[in-house]
């Protein structure tokens, strides 16, 4: 893993020794310096200077935005950004993924378990959302209907294993990443700290 991040590292470095004024490689850096190095002075200068580049970008910026208010501890702001990109682009699964999620650490379940659904017939094949779907019900004491996603988790494992890596997986962490971030590991929509009722399902 050490190795891996390592050449990543060195990889970003590359793309901008290449091309210094590339949005889209300081969006790369921005997002190693959160998942992998939770190095919150260097994300933010990564994040200042795709505001320089283009302060009106609206794909990369708007994201990285989102994720730093999120792992700075500003939810509301996080889900103010996010609501705005899965608004501009409603069949954006993953954007209506993470904007759930976000919902969820604000203690917003309905609206939450709402979007984790749309997420998923938006995309079927969304790795990881049974797991989040299952979650929120629990939150909500649906107890009954929270052991059936999990069960459906066991099957997703099951068949991905199988089937081996597709396209559509390359865009999600597997299952037991989405599960992970709430044990305090990190994900990519993920990084908001954990649930404190979560502790309910232990």
């Amino acid at each position: 893993k050490a190795e891996a991040q390592a050449l990543a590292r060195q990889a970003l470095d590359k793309a901008l020794a290449i091309e210094p004024d590339s949005i889209a490689a300081h969006a790369a850096r921005f997002r190693y310096a959160v998942r992998v190095d939770f190095a919150w002075g260097e994300a933010r200068a990564e994040l200042d200077r795709m505001r320089t580049l283009d302060p009106k970008d609206a794909l990369l910026l708007p994201e990285c935005e989102a994720t730093f208010a999120s792992v700075t501890g500003h939810l509301t702001e996080a889900i103010k950004i996010q609501g705005q990109i899965a608004h501009r682009d409603p069949l954006n699964a993953a954007a209506i993924g993470t904007l759930a999620f976000y919902l969820l650490h604000a203690d917003r379940f309905e609206e939450s378990l709402a979007l984790f659904r749309q997420e998923l017939r938006t995309n079927p094949h969304a790795i990881g959302n049974h797991a989040l779907i299952g979650v929120n019900l629990a939150l909500l004491r649906y107890g009954d209907d929270a052991l059936a996603e999990s069960a459906r988790v066991a099957v997703e494992r099951h068949v991905n294993a199988v089937a081996g890596p597709r396209d559509h997986d390359l865009a999600r962490p597997a299952v037991h990443d989405d599960v992970e971030r709430f044990d305090g590991g990190a994900g990519d929509r993920r990084d908001a700290p954990v649930h404190p009722r979560l502790e309910l399902l232990r």
